[in-house]
């Protein structure tokens, strides 16, 4: 049975998330949270958006218990470790979104909710600390330690 998963912002890069998520069968999208009141009922690559932050406790409360950050941090990380420091705080865990066509090496140690897009190489005992983003084509070269948080 596939793992429910919330996404926090439903802006440009929850469309690619998404889409990376739904290539792993071991995850169900059951919404996305966003606050901005003009994406109320509307979804974003036929996912719902089905509140705003304010719903974490109560989708926890009816078994959701996993999110992805929909949201990039360009030019800020700010906005994207708030969201996933309060999912944290409300008991969620997070997903990594790897996408099928990324090369990892096996020595590679990936922290918790990574996103790695398509194309992109981590090499030989690189370091991810939690929340990072790895975009499309990108190389972490080997021995590399990236910090929590950074895109």
């Amino acid at each position: 049975m596939a793992v429910p998963v919330v996404g926090l912002g439903a802006g440009g890069h929850a469309k690619v998330v998404i889409e990376i998520l739904r290539q792993d069968s071991r995850y169900e999208l059951t919404g996305l949270l966003d606050p901005k009141p003009e994406l109320a009922g509307k979804s974003v690559s036929g996912v719902p958006v089905v509140g705003g932050d304010d719903s974490l406790a109560e989708l926890k409360a009816r078994g959701t218990n996993h999110f992805f950050i929909g949201l990039g941090s360009v030019p800020h990380p700010g906005p994207r470790k708030r969201l996933y420091l309060l999912a944290r705080e409300k008991g969620l865990k997070p997903v990594s979104a790897i996408h099928p066509k990324s090369v990892i090496a096996p020595s590679a140690d990936l922290g918790p909710g990574a996103t790695v897009m398509a194309a992109a190489v981590i090499n030989a005992e690189a370091c991810l600390g939690e929340n990072v983003i790895v975009n499309t084509g990108a190389i972490i070269e080997h021995d590399c330690r990236i910090g929590d948080h950074v895109h």
